[in-house]
């Protein structure tokens, strides 16, 4: 089973639904993980729980690894220049600049306006042939 918030895997122990990467690493360690310590998944794979894939952290240092190796340069879906997303942002920008973005924007809707034209004209053209047939 997965969590649909955290995209981690859970196991049932002692009637609790845990994350599966703190239990293995529980049982590794031999002790409770402290609440203030994370388990990092090294190779990115929420759901890759094999213990040398595993690593324990202090919120300071999992935040300064994610900060140091997430943001991984990408092509501007625009104009192709590559740029480095802002860490809120790097999966979903797509665009080097607002001015891209709108550009892409724009874009988008003349080719919708435009589709949404050509299957008006064919409903149209449609009706007024089965118009004649009558």
């Amino acid at each position: 089973m997965t969590s649909p918030n955290t995209r981690t895997r859970l196991i049932w122990r002692d009637g609790k639904k845990v994350r599966a990467h703190r239990w293995i690493m529980e049982q590794y360690l031999g002790r409770k993980l402290l609440p203030g310590e994370h388990v990092h998944h090294r190779n990115g794979n929420p759901l890759d729980n094999r213990l040398e894939n595993l690593q324990v952290l202090s919120p300071k240092e999992h935040m300064q690894w994610h900060k140091a190796h997430d943001r991984v340069p990408k092509p501007c879906a625009n104009c192709g220049q590559v740029f480095t997303p802002t860490q809120r942002q790097h999966k979903r920008q797509k665009c080097c600049s607002p001015e891209c973005a709108m550009a892409m924007r724009v874009v988008a809707r003349k080719r919708q306006a435009a589709s949404s034209r050509k299957s008006s004209r064919r409903s149209a053209s449609g009706s007024s042939k089965q118009k004649k047939r009558g």
